[in-house]
């Protein structure tokens, strides 16, 4: 049983200049245009949404946010405050 693929299309337009060096780069690694440019297209794609998804610590950062995690400090004034009218805005509506 095979699943059939939900297809959308892209179309866009382009200086000549840019498809000529595409066509060429495409042609250069036995690829088709489209299959070319949707490749890199897809894997810039990915690039550019996991180095925004992902955050990067070295040891020490990394040793500082676990720290804090394990170890959270006491709630200042604000946060308490915060806290009360929460609860006493949950209170009323419920």
């Amino acid at each position: 049983m095979s699943v059939a693929l939900e297809l959308d299309r892209l179309d866009f337009k382009l200086p000549r200049e840019q498809k000529k060096l595409i066509k060429r780069a495409s042609e250069t690694v036995g690829m088709s245009m489209k299959d070319f440019v949707l490749s890199l297209a897809y894997e810039k794609a990915q690039e550019v949404l996991e180095r925004h998804h992902t955050i990067k610590m070295n040891e020490a950062q990394s040793r500082a946010f676990v720290e804090m995690l394990e170890k959270p400090p006491a709630p200042n004034e604000k946060l308490q405050q915060a806290f009360k009218r929460h609860s006493e805005v949950i209170t009323k509506s419920a």
